[in-house]
Parts: structure tokens; C-alpha cells; sequence
């Protein structure tokens, strides 16, 4: 944690060895692709009411077949996965969320731009501001979300990520953080002292 308000993290996932997937056909061994994540997640306005966190990250799958070939670093920098999302909280229990993704390698997310109601193109969000006459666009890589609780003891999220795929889906992710599972346990004085 550099500052109070600015946080990063590193994750490097994946360094295990291959696993066997055994079926009744016979057996497979998968190889998942070792993958590096890189976020940080900035404050720039924090008071009692409200609290503004932005986010960006990148992940970098480094031994996959599909994303690493002979294209150098520009198209490595293409092919690296970028998230940015903006968190507004509202008296520490409202929260909103709204986040972009693009994954270049993958088609998923982006920009995607339309040309004469016929020719699709999905671009990053650096060629969407450096590449000129892409067209209309048609779709962009949104994802959201809405979390409600008490921050120092729960939260409960909602969230969707379905406007980055091209194939229709839901995409639902509920969770729930349990910060302090004892104050969630806790009875309150007045009905200890009651009888029943």
C-alpha cells in the first residue's frame, strides 16, 4: 500500500504444473497459460459522505498460443487484457460501479465499430482514438455493478459483465464479502437483557 489513497496489487496465477482430465474417452492434460495481473486502485476524493475510486488493471497471459507470436511489442501491448472502472460510494454502504474491458486476442469487449450496416470491426480503445473513418459504433465493452452493505462488517454485490461478449447471456455474478463475521453474530445488548 504506497499511500492512503493509492493501492496496487500484483498476481501472478497459473505456475502450477498440468493437470489430467480423466474421461470415459480417455485422458487430456491441460496446460493453463501462466497469467499476470497488474491493478492499482486510486482515491482521489474521500469524505465522510462520498468516496471516488478509480481503477485500472491489465493482465497478460504469458504462455498462450494465441496471443504471443512474432508481432513484438506492439502487439504484445494489443493483445494485453485492459480493465478501467470508476467506483463511486455513497455514507460508506451505496455502492455503484461502471467498468470498460477490452480483450484484443480473445474478442471480447473493446469498441466495436460498423460500416455501412455491414462490416464489423473490433478495436481497442488507443486505435479508437488515434485511428480515423472506423464507422458508427455500434458496441462497447461495459460492464456494472451495485453493492450495498456496511463496510467494516459486509457487503452484498451485484454485478454484470454481459455487454462484453458478442453472444447473448446474463452474466449475473452475485456475491457476499463478509468482512467481521463476529459483529454479524453479535446480539444486541437489548435483546440479551430481554427474556422470552
Amino acid at each position: 500500500m504506497p499511500t492512503r489513497s493509492l493501492t496496487c496489487g500484483l498476481v501472478v496465477a497459473n505456475l502450477g504444473p498440468s493437470f489430467v482430465d480423466a474421461t470415459w474417452y480417455g485422458a487430456a492434460v491441460f496446460s493453463p497459460p501462466t497469467l499476470v495481473r497488474l491493478g492499482l486502485a486510486w482515491t482521489p476524493l474521500r469524505t465522510r459522505r462520498l468516496r471516488l475510486t478509480l481503477a485500472p488493471e491489465v493482465s497478460k497471459l504469458l504462455d498462450d498460443p494465441y496471443t504471443n507470436g512474432d508481432g513484438g511489442f506492439g502487439e504484445g501491448l494489443r493483445t494485453t487484457w485492459k480493465a478501467f472502472g470508476v467506483e463511486l460510494t455513497v455514507f460508506d454502504k451505496v455502492s455503484i460501479r461502471a467498468g470498460y474491458f477490452e480483450d484484443a486476442a480473445w474478442d471480447r469487449g473493446g469498441l466495436i465499430y460498423e460500416k455501412k450496416g455491414y462490416s464489423r470491426r473490433r478495436v481497442t480503445l488507443w486505435e479508437a482514438l488515434t485511428v480515423k473513418n472506423l464507422g458508427r459504433l455500434d458496441k462497447v465493452g461495459f460492464c456494472w455493478g451495485l453493492g450495498i452493505g456496511d463496510g467494516r462488517m459486509f457487503r452484498l454485490d451485484l454485478a454484470s459483465d454481459a455487454a462484453v461478449y458478442d453472444f447473448e447471456t446474463c452474466n449475473w455474478k452475485l456475491s457476499l464479502t463478509v468482512t467481521d463475521p463476529a459483529a454479524l453474530l453479535r446480539i444486541p445488548g437489548s435483546l440479551r437483557a430481554s427474556s422470552f
